[in-house]
């Protein structure tokens, strides 16, 4: 069980690497963060650094800091 959770999160990271960069030349910079979620803020930041501007990287903190923030609140209702 949790060895597939872990397989699920790598591929996922493996499949953002690839995404963000063809999201920012053919779509918009805010895809970018869209495709990232989370981890906007830290694994896949880098990467939207590089494909982007400075504002997009700066939304890109705020969207992983709100993301984090708010998953555990919802789940706590949630369930």
């Amino acid at each position: 069980d949790m060895a597939l959770i872990a397989l699920a999160a790598v591929l996922f990271g493996v499949a953002d690497l690839i995404l963000i960069p063809f999201a920012a030349k053919h779509l918009n910079a805010y895809t970018c963060i869209a495709i990232a979620g989370a981890t906007s803020e830290d694994t896949t930041l880098p990467m939207i650094m590089r494909n982007t501007d400075a504002q997009t990287a700066v939304f890109s903190v705020i969207n992983g800091v709100i993301c984090s923030t708010f998953v555990p609140i919802l789940f706590s209702i949630c369930y």
